[in-house]
């Protein structure tokens, strides 16, 4: 008798099943993402405080998803806003702090100084006897005495100003943000593209926010040419850089960073930018190629038509005389040191010419002067 009870209760316990939750208990996905939303919706919480929000969304599906993406759509519509207009504020007060620091470095006292060292460079730089070593103890200790009176850093500028300092902490603090939000409505996004049919249409209707990812770094860099612009020059080699800029899409980026570094040297010793000449970077391309090709590195040529640069410059369409040729370099700023040390490269670079052209092709390099 006991055996025959004890087995109908091992029965009854392996049959027995803990019953569903009653529709008064089970929270449906509709309840979920109504509350997540209210939840993003309110303002009285940071962001990173509304994680679990959007946790939940992207955890019930595409219903949940497609909600985080319309929301985080608005929202980030009004960050991206906001960003513009701070990053705009911040810039018109930095210009206007790093151009008052500008002007009060070159007070009379601070132009005789300049005006000094600018011809203890050049009678350096133009000698003809010029060597290695006076490039290392005369002309580098000249370009950085120069530079600290020239050069305005956006670390002085935001030293100068404690505002400027906090106004830049705000942006980044709020660009920070800015990418966590963006994280969630890209990975929802994605998540949209491989749900059914009906949710990939709508996924594919959204337009993509503002990449914030990169927005640091457009901000700093904007920052650092400000700084630049801040800078006394005159107006003539203003005008040469902002040309030589539109010309820079047609040249390869390093053989652009090359000339430009050469260009502000020549700018803070007093001597002048240079204009870009394409053909010149034509020929002087051509030039470093066929030394590749043929190989051989001479400024004679063993191309037939092309054995010197004023034939190479006029076969471009140009004309052209003094060249430096380098190889190694990986990029326009080692060609240009390079050649900085160099006494006979180094004249050329810190010559009176009106025109120059760098071409480049692998490791060799071809400058190129004209009037």
């Amino acid at each position: 008798m006991i055996s025959f009870l004890f087995l109908i209760g091992i029965s009854e316990l392996v049959e027995w099943q803990e019953p569903p939750p009653s529709a008064e208990t089970q929270e449906s996905v509709e309840e979920i993402v109504a509350a997540a939303l209210k939840v993003l919706k309110t303002r009285k919480l940071s962001w990173y405080d509304k994680e679990d929000a959007l946790l939940d969304l992207m955890d019930v599906g595409p219903l949940g998803q497609d909600t985080l993406v319309r929301q985080l759509s608005k929202d980030l519509k009004k960050m991206e806003s906001a960003y513009q207009k701070k990053r705009a504020s911040l810039e018109k007060k930095f210009l206007s702090v790093a151009t008052k620091i500008a002007q009060s470095r070159l007070n009379k006292k601070g132009l005789q100084k300049l005006d000094a060292v600018r011809e203890k460079l050049l009678l350096a730089s133009r000698s003809s006897g010029l060597t290695k070593d006076m490039v290392t103890t005369v002309c580098d200790p000249a370009v950085k005495e120069i530079v600290g009176i020239l050069k305005i850093t956006v670390t002085q500028v935001l030293d100068e100003e404690e505002d400027l300092s906090d106004a830049l902490a705000n942006i980044v603090e709020d660009l920070d943000v800015h990418c966590f939000v963006n994280e969630y409505w890209m990975d929802a996004h994605k998540d949209l593209l491989q749900a059914e049919e009906k949710w990939v249409k709508r996924a594919r209707k959204r337009t993509l926010p503002a990449v914030s990812s990169g927005h640091h770094e457009t901000m700093f860099l904007g920052l650092e040419a400000l700084a630049f612009a801040a800078e006394i020059m005159p107006e003539r080699d203003r005008a040469i850089l902002a040309s030589n800029e539109l010309l820079f899409s047609k040249i390869q980026a390093e053989e652009s960073v090359g000339i430009r570094d050469l260009n502000v040297l020549r700018i803070r010793a007093g001597i002048g930018a240079l204009k870009i000449d394409v053909k010149l970077c034509e020929a002087g391309r051509g030039h470093s190629k066929d030394m590749v090709d043929h190989q051989f590195f001479a400024h004679q040529s063993v191309v037939k038509g092309k054995e010197s640069p004023s034939d190479r410059a006029r076969l471009a369409g140009t004309s052209g005389g003094a060249e430096n040729i380098s190889a190694g370099p990986g990029d326009g700023l080692g060609a240009i040191r390079s050649w900085w040390y160099s006494p006979g490269h180094h004249s050329n670079m810190m010559g009176g010419h009106g025109r120059t052209g760098l071409g480049r092709y692998q490791n060799h390099w071809t400058q190129m002067f004209g009037n």
